[in-house]
């Protein structure tokens, strides 16, 4: 677990740590054993500024296997890659889908750009079963904006300010 400093771990067995965003972790097991997490989420974390326009979608399929990728309006940010703004994905290719944003690109979990009228923003999915998928905005902080989904398979639009968008894909999609 990140140690104050920002420098060094702590190496525990059973921890009980709230873990900042952006900050790492890292989990080593015996090969026979499987690791127990109770993961809890604020969604403001306590030493963290509050932000209005922050877009949570959600990805998850009928067994509630799910994935999120965050957008957070900030008008002093750029479009490029920016490290504290934005943290890029590590894609585990595992039976969880997955979905990320894509800039210059670049696979993001954390996207923070300034966001104008008709902004497009890409968002990118790895399915790893036939499934139903579901698309859902899981945080609503977005106040002057409509969230307009565009699957390009279908050429159906939904915004998701109002309704979630359900599709069956097939692995690989």
């Amino acid at each position: 677990i990140p140690n104050k400093d920002g420098k060094t771990y702590t190496q525990t067995f059973i921890d009980n740590t709230f873990i900042l965003p952006f900050s790492s972790f890292f989990i080593q097991l015996p090969s026979n054993h499987s690791p127990i997490f109770n993961i809890v989420t604020s969604e403001i974390p306590l030493n963290t500024k509050y932000i209005p326009d922050k877009i949570s979608i959600k990805l998850s399929n009928a067994k509630n296997n799910a994935d999120i990728t965050t957008i957070i309006n900030d008008t002093n940010s750029t479009p490029n890659y920016e490290i504290g703004k934005d943290l890029k994905k590590w894609i585990g290719y595992a039976e969880f889908p997955q979905i990320y944003t894509l800039q210059n690109d670049e696979i993001l979990a954390f996207n923070t750009l300034p966001i104008k009228d008709s902004t497009v923003i890409y968002i990118g999915i790895y399915i790893p079963t036939d499934n139903e998928y579901t698309f859902s905005l899981n945080n609503k902080t977005i106040n002057n904006f409509d969230l307009i989904l565009i699957d390009k398979e279908t050429n159906k639009t939904i915004n998701l300010k109002n309704n979630n968008y359900t599709t069956y894909l097939n692995k690989g999609s």
